[in-house]
């Protein structure tokens, strides 16, 4: 399960209250973290060095339809009827070249390296740590990378209950 960062939680509700268009991000890209990425940080904890870079899941600026061979891109995704998207194609890293350590979370940019969180649209953990040496390749075989969002309020990392929700909102009305 993934929950969006701070900033694209403010783009969504600015987009589905009319206020600013959501533009499809041109190319998604999978960061690795052995630390904990947050809303506010999702960098923080993000792999470097070693033969790591991250994983280019998505173009939609070319043909995205078919599988290109020769550029270990364009992971396909299907879309589940439980409001979730599950990858069709395995994801790939290349082979480390030292230690990444353990890899537990996960990070999906609009970007190959920025490190900003206006470039981060989603966090999230992986079921368990995998720890990655030298000479490994981290891999999602098909069908394992299923992305959804929490179902319901008070569900996943950082999630609020219903009454701290409740208390964070403020009405304004006037009567005439």
């Amino acid at each position: 399960m993934g929950i969006l960062t701070d900033d694209r939680e403010l783009k969504l509700l600015k987009h589905i209250f009319g206020h600013t268009k959501l533009d499809i991000p041109s190319n998604l890209y999978l960061g690795l973290h052995s630390g904990t990425p947050t809303e506010a940080s999702p960098s923080t904890g993000e792999l470097s060095g070693s033969g790591y870079s991250r994983y280019h899941l998505v173009d939609n600026v070319h043909n995205t339809n078919s599988f290109h061979p020769n550029s270990q891109m364009h992971t396909r995704f299907s879309f589940s009827t439980n409001d979730s998207i599950t990858n069709n194609s395995a994801i790939d890293f290349p082979e480390a070249t030292g230690s990444w350590g353990t890899v537990s979370y996960y990070s999906v940019w609009d970007d190959a390296t920025a490190t900003t969180a206006s470039n981060c649209l989603m966090i999230g953990a992986f079921s368990s740590g995998i720890p990655v040496g030298s000479g490994d390749q981290f891999r999602i075989s098909i069908g394992e990378c299923d992305l959804t969002f929490p179902a319901k309020m008070g569900v996943g990392a950082g999630a609020m209950s219903t009454s701290t929700v409740i208390s964070n909102v403020s009405i304004s009305m006037t009567y005439e």
